[in-house]
């Protein structure tokens, strides 16, 4: 097609009559769907539902971000001491895997001379996160070592950084 030229596609016949009682069909299920009478009323309905999403999904992000400090503060209380070091082992119940990496920065600079080791299931998936805090030798305590000699026993691998994998 050449420069400023438009296409247009268009319906006749009994096929014009297909694409228009397809359309009223969905406008029908929808108002359905929405419980409105009225097709006029349906945008403002979408939007209401849109809006209610946005608020329960800013409301959930609260509970988990709530959830995830009681964690914090839970996993916290259990630091145990082998060899002059302090470690957290625990199978946690949650979920979200970006929380549970949050959490286990902020023990990070919250606490000291500490090796984490957290397991939990997502989505019947086993993970395994290990941190260790800036003053533990590197060397010594390499997080992606840690999870190489564990990760065999739930199938898995290893990777990530020496203070975190």
């Amino acid at each position: 097609m050449g420069t400023g030229i438009r296409r247009i596609e268009a319906v006749t016949g009994t096929e014009a009559l297909n694409y228009l009682n397809e359309k009223v069909e969905l406008l029908n299920e929808l108002k359905g769907i929405l419980k409105v009478n009225k097709e006029e009323l349906m945008p403002k309905q979408l939007l209401k539902l849109i809006d209610d999403k946005k608020q329960l999904e800013d409301q959930l992000e609260i509970i988990n971000h709530q959830q995830a400090q009681h964690l914090k503060q839970d996993l916290k209380a259990k630091v145990k001491l082998k060899n002059q070091v302090n470690y957290i082992a625990e199978l946690i119940d949650f979920k979200d895997p970006i929380q549970t990496k949050s959490i286990l920065f902020e023990l990070r600079a919250e606490l000291s001379n500490t090796v984490i080791c957290l397991a939990q299931s997502i989505n019947d998936k086993p993970f395994l996160s290990v941190i260790t805090t800036t003053d533990l030798d590197p060397q010594q305590y390499n997080a992606m070592n840690i999870i190489k000699t564990i990760a065999p026993a739930i199938q898995g691998g290893g990777g990530g950084q020496v203070f975190y994998a």
